[in-house]
């Protein structure tokens, strides 16, 4: 090649080489996707103060909640007679109440991704710690003001002994002779949809509040396009802060599968160019 021709290379077909080689999606590989957002989760200071004052928050909620039969916090519960009714709080579990992330750092060190059988072997450990904030105030709302918990997750009920043993193991109340943890596959629902469980409670207790770090925590049909479940949230704007806290969990959730068509058949790489693709400028 020439001077005059490697010229012409260096200025007209190098840069448009170097463009096509940053375009290109970056290697999947597995247990590295999520290593910022759970070294976030562990570690951050901004994460720790973002749930405690979702929980300091929620203190005021219950107080308001208490003080108004006509309060309801389910829409479920909504049309129904349910002023005469004892008061109680559904929280979820996991990222809510319990802090998961230890087995989100062990499938990143092993190079792993999310498998249910690995899930439920490290649930069985019952060694999840308590959420920061989360535990003093279920604690207050129980012991102080009288409130029963329930604990709505979707957990499999095969390992729902362990969920037991590790809430009790953190010091979370749990109500006696009240069947207060209500695991994927009750009230005759194997999916993950709370609504039948949540109505099942709806029918005993009024429900003042609510916890969770997903949509599907509080509402049904979230399982859908992004920009419909960000509909869905908008539409129930006056109950956010006031009758429901969110956590923040950036690990996992309906939110991600929202992302790549909930289609749980795809290989990582192709989950991977799925979220890359719907990045936005």
């Amino acid at each position: 090649m020439n001077m005059k021709m490697m010229k012409w290379f260096c200025l007209a077909i190098m840069p448009a080489l170097m463009m096509a080689a940053c375009c290109t999606a970056p290697k999947y590989q597995d247990g590295c996707e999520t290593l910022n957002a759970t070294l976030w989760m562990q570690t951050s200071a901004e994460y720790r103060m973002m749930t405690t004052q979702a929980y300091q928050r929620a203190r005021t909620s219950v107080e308001k909640a208490l003080a108004d039969p006509t309060w309801t916090a389910a829409v479920e519960q909504v049309g129904t007679d349910f002023g005469a009714l004892p008061p109680a709080i559904i929280v979820d579990i996991d990222e809510t109440v319990l802090d998961t992330t230890g087995f989100q750092a062990q499938m990143i060190k092993q190079g792993r991704r999310f498998n249910q059988a690995l899930w439920d072997e490290w649930t069985r450990t019952a060694s999840a710690k308590s959420i920061s904030g989360a535990l003093a105030f279920i604690k207050w709302a129980a012991e102080e003001k009288g409130v029963t918990v329930f604990y709505v997750t979707n957990r499999p009920v095969s390992v729902e002994p362990w969920t037991l043993k590790n809430l009790k193991n953190e010091g979370f109340p749990v109500a006696k002779g009240v069947d207060s943890i209500y695991s994927k596959g009750e009230c005759g629902d194997t999916s993950s949809n709370k609504c039948s469980r949540r109505r099942r409670i709806c029918g005993d207790y009024r429900v003042i509040l609510m916890a969770g770090d997903n949509l599907g925590d509080f509402i049904s049909g979230m399982k859908d396009k992004p920009e419909n479940r960000i509909k869905a949230a908008e539409a129930y704007a006056p109950f956010w802060a006031e009758k429901w806290i969110v956590l923040p969990n950036p690990i996992y959730g309906s939110w991600e599968g929202a992302v790549y068509g909930y289609d749980h058949e795809l290989s990582g790489q192709e989950v991977l160019t799925r979220k890359i693709d719907r990045l936005m400028p």
